[in-house]
């Protein structure tokens, strides 16, 4: 039934239990799983210090993370403190390092077809594009990831993947 599969991940703990699910999935249909994750731009220095260090890549990066302190600040409405700006370049860079490591520990678990994606800043819409133009059977995703605007019920990108997908999705908590 499901040949090609994407899973999210953004480094978070949802995140990690859609990707447990979605390596279970793909082990049972024996199907080629592709490992997503879009561009953070919303998402806190200090939450990027934390995927790093929780995923064993923070010493590649430790340096140009501690020098993106002193990027352009800008004010945080959420918490009202400041939120650095992060070059488009890190991100990326922080991006492939978890997609890489992610993968790496997915075919030590026996998942020989495993590919990686990354995506542009605008998750969900970046995801339902992939998964458009990949023939994708199902999405799986977790239902809040670390982006800084959610939804009530649903984090903003799980509900617009659940809303807008052609193919079947799947949340985990």
């Amino acid at each position: 039934m499901f040949k090609n599969i994407v899973v999210t991940i953004d480094g978070s703990e949802p995140s990690s239990h859609a990707l447990a699910v979605g390596v279970d999935v793909a082990k049972q249909y024996g199907a080629r799983l592709t490992i997503v994750h879009a561009i953070m731009s919303d998402t806190s220095l200090a939450e990027l210090k934390e995927v790093a260090k929780c995923h064993g890549f923070s010493d590649q990066i430790a340096v140009e993370l501690d020098e993106a302190t002193s990027v352009r600040p800008i004010p945080d409405l959420r918490t009202a403190a400041s939120l650095a700006v992060i070059p488009e370049e890190m991100l990326e860079k922080i991006g492939k390092l978890l997609v890489d490591e992610t993968a790496s520990k997915v075919r030590a678990l026996g998942l020989e077809e495993v590919e990686t994606a990354v995506l542009g800043e605008d998750a969900a819409w970046e995801i339902l594009n992939y998964a458009e133009t990949n023939d994708v059977d199902l999405i799986v995703s977790g239902t809040r990831g670390l982006g800084g605007i959610k939804s009530f019920f649903l984090g903003s990108v799980s509900h617009k993947l659940l809303k807008e997908a052609k193919c079947p999705c799947l949340l985990v908590k």
